[in-house]
């Protein structure tokens, strides 16, 4: 007598993981971010991207020195963290046709991260060549030094800080210091400075409103740090 076989089950389809909708998603993000990251380093290697850099650095140093100011040209490589900046001149209290208050034929700047979440700003090298810094003392005791245009923005009598800056290395090459006293004739004073390992704090101290007492006038003040300098003034031998 025949036998017959017994029917073949069905499959059973079995239900799919929820995480293969996750790892799908989370490669789809990441091809995403990669396509961002690749967009935005590539726009921020264009010269587009360069010249807004170099109008907020403009304003930014405006604001910091109450000067006008004005930059030829501003290089940067980003993987580098490398910057290039060109003919850099802030105009002070000085007349229309004299020497600025400030220029800087180059300024090349590597920069080091060391936090995200503090403001100071730390160098691995700063090189400037041809500096060129000009003090005008007038009769009254007056300078062409500019002044901040932003006020102090706390409620405390406390000084704005301008300038937190630790810098690695710092060469200074060809540089003058010009200054202007009414009863004087003009000095020039030629110099070059290699430095490490510098710390500076620049301040600017606004005047007590209300008060009329020339030592409580606005001013600027700072605490400078240098380990180890070697400056050379014209042909003079380098002081360390």
């Amino acid at each position: 007598m025949a036998t017959v076989p017994n029917p073949v089950p069905p499959e059973v389809a079995q239900p799919r993981s929820p995480w293969r909708h996750v790892w799908r998603a989370a490669l789809v993000g990441l091809v995403v971010a990669a396509l961002l990251i690749g967009g935005a380093a590539w726009y921020a290697s264009t010269s587009q991207f360069e010249n807004r850099v170099r109008a907020e650095l403009i304003s930014v140093i405006e604001r910091a020195t109450g000067g006008r100011v004005e930059l030829g040209a501003f290089h940067w490589h980003l993987m580098h963290l490398q910057f290039e900046a060109d003919n850099l001149t802030i105009h002070g209290l000085e007349g229309p046709n004299q020497v600025p208050y400030a220029h800087v034929d180059r300024a090349f700047v590597q920069v080091k991260i060391v936090s995200f979440f503090r403001p100071k700003i730390a160098l691995n090298y700063l090189g400037v060549t041809r500096p060129v810094f000009h003090l005008i003392v007038y009769a009254d005791g007056s300078t062409n030094q500019p002044h901040p245009k932003v006020p102090s923005s706390s409620n405390k009598p406390v000084q704005d800080t301008l300038f937190d800056l630790a810098i690695d290395r710092t060469e200074v090459t060809n540089g003058v210091a010009l200054i202007d006293e009414q009863a004087l004739q003009r000095r020039a004073i030629p110099f070059d400075l290699a430095a490490s390992r510098i710390g500076l704090v620049v301040r600017y101290v606004p005047s007590p409103p209300g008060v009329d007492d020339p030592t409580q006038e606005e001013r600027y003040a700072g605490t400078l740090h240098v380990e180890d300098m070697i400056a050379t003034r014209g042909k003079a031998p380098p002081v360390h």
